[in-house]
């Protein structure tokens, strides 16, 4: 994905030059309608990954949490 998005970034600067130009402008829309539909899919992408890693790390706090639970810990009366 982020191949495509530069390439098509790639090509929205190509036609920089003659932006001014009638026949461009429907080719610069559109080229600019994909270049945020890739941003917004990255975007979703990355936010998902990153709400993985953090129920991962929730489950583990978790998981130390009960281990270290207070009320679990009982104490030896003799050595």
């Amino acid at each position: 994905m982020d191949a495509a998005l530069s390439s098509y970034k790639e090509a929205l600067s190509q036609l920089a030059p003659v932006k001014d130009n009638p026949e461009t402008l429907s080719s610069i829309k559109q080229l600019e309608g994909i270049i945020d539909e890739i941003e917004k899919e990255l975007g979703a992408k990355r936010e998902a990954e990153e709400t993985t890693v953090e129920d991962e790390e929730s489950s583990i706090n978790d998981e130390w949490d009960k281990f270290m639970d207070d009320a679990t810990f009982k104490e030896k009366k003799r050595f």
